[in-house]
């Protein structure tokens, strides 16, 4: 019979006190700056992935849904934002490449990055 044992679903650590500090002071940074999160796909060759795409006045962070840092945007390096075709996909452009999502709420996450753009 293949199978797993019990002992190779073993549960994953806890937030260690050094990673806790560190999130809860990047909650407070967020809170002050007023950044706002949104829920996207972000668009790849291979596959899609689900993230958070959080928009402060300073900068963009691409985060995983454990909400750690994936990228970490300049506003100040975007380029333009240029709008798909069907109602849910965008585009930022940088200096240095693009980074193609979908959001189920994109009229709201434009209005929130166009003015820091």
């Amino acid at each position: 019979m293949l199978g797993f044992s019990a002992g190779s679903f073993l549960p994953r650590p806890g937030i260690t006190g050094g990673k806790e500090k560190e999130k809860e002071a990047r909650v407070e940074l967020r809170k002050k700056e007023g950044a706002s999160r949104f829920l996207v796909q972000r668009q790849g060759y291979l596959r899609n992935s689900r993230r958070i795409l959080e928009v402060g006045p300073k900068h963009i962070l691409v985060l995983d849904l454990f909400l750690l840092v994936r990228t970490q945007l300049d506003v100040a390096d975007v380029q333009a934002v240029k709008v798909g075709a069907d109602e849910g996909s965008f585009t930022l452009q940088m200096s240095k490449g693009s980074e193609a999502f979908v959001c189920a709420r994109r009229a709201g996450l434009l209005c929130v990055l166009l003015p820091f753009v």
